[in-house]
């Protein structure tokens, strides 16, 4: 599975896949976002086509976030487009498995509240409110290894944890991290900022109370 995938980014993702991870894009089952902002979630429906998967997605996010931030998007990347002379849909790189996008309607799969992921039962879903009211995280039990998105973020500097400077409830992050502690994960793979790994990670977040 892929998590997380921003607005044009897909075809980086999937150069990853073929030519990095050496793997076959159609070995991708299951593309997800941690919430409905376009930086985690704006490539993810193209991607999934490319893919042939499901996509799964927080219960109160929306794939109309998706359509409605690109389109956002798309007047600052006018003068780019129009210097790179070039379309929407993806050429063949050298040395990579990338085709033009296929059409496919990818099923999508709204994740509830401590879910497990279909086809990765060892991985949990944990509603995160506080940066946006949609936010999750996502728990790999045998690793405890925390897909954490914008719920928490990392200083590379501090080699630290640190809270988001945007949210809509304070309060409600705070929430969300107690219960994160409760998880005590080994390793942290935040949505921006280096993935940190050892004991007690959230016991000092930057900007917590």
């Amino acid at each position: 599975m892929v998590i997380d995938v921003a607005f044009m980014a897909e075809k980086s993702v999937m150069a990853y896949v073929t030519d990095t991870m050496n793997r076959n894009l159609q070995e991708v089952d299951l593309v997800l976002c941690t919430h409905g902002h376009t930086d985690h979630m704006g490539g993810v429906r193209r991607l999934a086509r490319h893919c042939q998967a499901e996509i799964g997605i927080p219960s109160s996010t929306s794939l109309w976030q998706e359509r409605l931030s690109s389109l956002l998007f798309l007047p600052l990347l006018a003068g780019w487009l129009v210097r790179r002379s070039t379309s929407l849909v993806f050429r063949k790189e050298s040395g990579s498995s990338i085709q033009p996008e296929p059409y496919f309607d990818p099923p999508v799969i709204k994740l509830e509240p401590a879910d497990s992921l279909r086809g990765f039962d060892n991985w949990i879903t944990i509603h995160t409110p506080g940066h946006t009211a949609d936010s999750y995280c996502y728990f790999h039990l045998p690793s405890k290894s925390l897909i954490s998105g914008d719920t928490l973020l990392a200083s590379g500097k501090d080699k630290r944890l640190v809270l988001p400077a945007i949210y809509n409830s304070r309060s409600k992050l705070q929430r969300s991290i107690a219960e994160l502690r409760n998880l005590n994960p080994a390793s942290v793979h935040p949505g921006h900022g280096s993935v940190l790994f050892g004991s007690h990670l959230l016991d000092n977040i930057v900007g917590s109370s």
